[in-house]
Order: structure tokens, then C-alpha cells, then sequence
């Protein structure tokens, strides 16, 4: 059997998951109701951003679009979240890994899950991105300190970085994934004894009885033959990251995305929702270039060839993701039997 993980680590662990939960103002991504964290965000960007009235009703209109993708997305990520889920619950249950160990083995895992939930299309970094683009950059920059002030009780000193809040809002560990409990062999329960009769018949009323005793009924089950435990199993090792390459031009991203929307023949609702993806995603990549346009021109005066291939790479980390996630939501899209034609035709 697996042994229990020490009293003092379940309480800690449970301790930080209640802290978490109370200290949380704004609802994590994998929220089962869509449309309730619609609500949270939006009321998330008004508490946060000085949008005019047109612009947060655009931004309004674009989270509304994502509701149904959002959806989608969790539903598909749900096998590597439960993967995750049974690897917390197998480190925090084997005894073999001692407890001072735990706390990093499982922050490996959270990290993976953040990671994972920060790329759903209702995330908090998704909204942040989004927002930022609807307002100028020194808006933006103030808006990401009311943010860091409200997440304060969470970010415990740490500094606030838009691609690591989703995972302030997911528990230390749910420890909910429940684990097979294997235990020795046990003898069977002996059968039922007769019920001892009141008046037992005399050896004169019944001559057989003494006779032919019945004879002696030692238990006819033997000791369980010694079974031994297999080892814990190791805990499943997380998916690779992602690798991100380069964007292509801004101008050829359109072409992309139609020609996903062709491959998989998109009905109208599909291409709609890609449409707005491309028009967001877009959106933030201009802003992104904008703003680091005199950072590229220095860059480009680097004379190490590798030196000024590396830093260029890092300036436009931005805009290379924006693509990355934009070509993510448009395949996701693509429903099993789409996906299935495509591969049929490929073969």
C-alpha cells in the first residue's frame, strides 16, 4: 500500500490551498463555468484598465467570442490536466520522497499546469494582452501595477509577471486524483456455523451421536501467502515546453489562417471565431513591434553575428508567441471528424 504522506505536509499543503482560495479576487481559467468567468473578466478589466466606453465594449464583444473556444480548449486539455493531477497525487503519497523534496517536485508540475491554463483563451494573461492593446502603453503599465497590488496577498514579495498570474490562482495541489490502494491477500471468511441446538439429543435418544463424533474442524484455511507491495511509481514526467519559432511577416498571417480555414473547410461560426483570433492576435503583435522598434534598430547594429541573431530573437519573443497562440486557437478549432478528413486525404 502506498504509504501517507506526514501530517505536517498534508496540513501545509492543505493550509496553502485554502490560503489561495480565499486570497484569489479574480476566478483561475479552468473555471467549469464559462460564462460566469466571462463575467469575472470583464469585471476583472474594469476594476483594472481606464478603457473608454468604445473600447471596453469591443473588448466585451471579443471575450464574449472566445466563450464557446474557451470551452473547447479546456475539454481538450483535460487528459494532460488529469496526468498532472495523478503525478501531484503520486508525489505527495510516495514515501519514499522526503517531505522537504515535495514542495519543488510539485511547483515542476504546477508550473507545466500554469503554463497550460495561461494559453486558454479566457486566462488572465490572455485578458491582460488583450487589454493592453486596447490602450496606450503607459495606461497599460499602470494598470499592471493595480494588478500586482491586488494579487499582493498571492505574489508574496515576488514581482508580478503576466505570464506566470494564472498559476497564483490554481491550489498548491487538489490532491483529488485517487490512487489504487493495493493490499496482501486475506483468507476468505470461514462458512457459517449452525445455530447450537437448545436440546441436544442424548446418546440414548440417539445412539449415532455417540457413536460416530463429528470430528474436529480446525480452520482449513491457511495463512495468506506473504504478498510484497510493488514499488510507488514515479511520478508521469510532464509534457516538453512548447518551442516557439519565428513569426512569419505580418502581412502573410492572413494567408495562414485562411489557408487552415480551407484545409479544414471551417463552416461560417468556425471561421468567425478564427477571423477575430487573427484580428486580436494581430492586434497585440503591431503593438508589440511598436514598442520595441528602436530596440530592433539597436540590435541590428550588434557585430557578432550570433550575438545579434540571439538578441533579436529575444526582442521579438513577443510577436512570435502571439503568432504561435493564434495558429494554436485556429487548429483547435478544427473539430475530430475535420481533423480525420484532412489526415484521409494526406495518406
Amino acid at each position: 500500500m502506498l504509504a501517507r504522506p506526514s501530517h505536517a505536509f498534508v496540513i501545509l499543503t492543505l493550509l496553502a490551498g485554502v490560503a489561495a482560495a480565499q486570497q484569489a479576487p479574480y476566478l483561475p481559467a479552468n473555471t467549469p463555468d464559462a460564462n460566469r468567468l466571462l463575467a469575472d473578466r470583464v469585471k476583472f478589466v474594469k476594476e483594472n484598465y481606464a478603457l473608454d466606453q468604445s473600447a471596453m465594449n469591443k473588448l466585451t464583444k471579443d471575450l464574449m467570442g472566445l466563450v464557446p473556444f474557451h470551452e473547447k480548449y479546456m475539454k481538450d486539455a483535460g487528459k494532460t490536466v488529469y496526468r498532472m493531477e495523478l503525478a501531484m497525487s503520486i508525489v505527495t503519497s510516495d514515501s519514499q520522497i522526503p517531505d522537504a523534496e515535495k514542495p519543488a517536485r510539485l511547483e515542476h508540475f504546477r508550473s507545466q499546469m500554469t503554463d497550460l491554463y495561461s494559453k486558454a483563451p479566457l486566462s488572465l494573461r490572455s485578458v491582460i494582452k488583450m487589454a493592453d492593446a486596447q490602450t496606450t502603453p503607459d495606461k497599460a503599465q499602470l494598470a499592471h501595477a493595480k494588478i500586482g497590488a491586488r494579487l499582493a496577498g498571492l505574489l508574496k514579495g515576488q514581482p508580478f509577471e503576466i505570464d506566470r498570474v494564472d498559476g497564483l490562482l490554481i491550489p498548491p495541489s487538489k490532491g483529488s486524483v485517487p490512487l489504487p490502494v493495493i493490499t496482501a491477500g486475506t483468507p476468505p471468511a470461514p462458512p457459517p456455523q449452525p445455530a447450537a441446538n437448545a436440546n441436544p439429543p442424548t446418546a440414548a435418544a440417539n445412539p449415532a451421536v455417540a457413536s460416530n463424533p463429528p470430528p474436529s474442524n480446525p480452520n482449513p484455511f491457511l495463512p495468506p501467502t506473504p504478498q510484497h507491495n510493488p514499488p510507488p511509481q514515479p511520478a508521469l514526467p510532464a509534457p516538453p515546453p512548447r518551442v516557439v519559432g519565428p513569426a512569419p511577416a505580418l502581412d502573410q498571417w492572413k494567408t495562414n489562417v485562411d489557408a487552415a480555414i480551407a484545409k479544414y473547410e471551417f463552416n461560417p461560426d468556425q471561421k468567425k471565431i478564427a477571423e477575430r483570433a487573427l484580428d486580436q492576435c494581430k492586434l497585440r503583435a503591431e503593438t508589440a513591434k511598436s514598442k520595441v522598434k528602436g530596440e530592433l534598430e539597436a540590435a541590428a547594429k550588434i557585430s557578432d553575428e550570433k550575438a545579434r541573431a540571439t538578441k533579436i530573437t529575444e526582442i521579438n519573443k513577443p510577436v512570435d508567441t502571439a503568432y504561435d497562440e493564434l495558429m494554436q486557437r485556429v487548429e483547435s478549432l478544427a473539430t475530430a471528424e475535420q481533423k480525420a478528413k484532412v489526415d484521409k486525404k494526406q495518406k
